[in-house]
């Protein structure tokens, strides 16, 4: 009886054996698409953040300023500054999008290395 456990055991651990073989074959044929992906990601988001930062800064700017005569015309001259305001507030997130979608773009083992760094932290 001794026995045929051992041989039920080993048996079970070749089939484990086999299923981690196979599943660190998938993690490595899988690490440099995923690595790839990943920093695409970094670089679009952070072009969409950057895009959108900017979209808004130039509406926030001009609108006031194509519309300076009729709000210089109804004595409003206050109102514009709030957009102005409002635009400088948005500078800091649009350089943020920009420096990282630049990082991705000019150097993405770095960001790479980062984000390998965070996980090993979080550990």
């Amino acid at each position: 009886m001794d026995e045929e456990i051992k041989q039920r055991i080993n048996g079970y651990l070749d089939a484990v054996e086999s299923a981690a073989n196979d599943a660190g074959g998938f993690v490595m044929d899988q690490a440099p698409l995923v690595a790839q992906e990943y920093v695409s990601w970094m670089f679009w988001s952070g072009m969409l953040l950057f895009l959108t930062c900017l979209f808004a800064i130039l509406v926030l700017v001009f609108v006031p300023i194509w519309k300076w005569k009729a709000i210089k015309e109804n004595q409003m001259e206050p109102i514009i500054i709030a957009p102005l305001m409002v635009a400088v507030m948005l500078v800091t997130p649009a350089m943020i999008g920009g420096s990282q979608a630049l990082k991705a773009s000019v150097a993405p083992r770095v960001i790479l290395l980062e984000k390998a760094a965070d996980m090993v932290k979080r550990l």
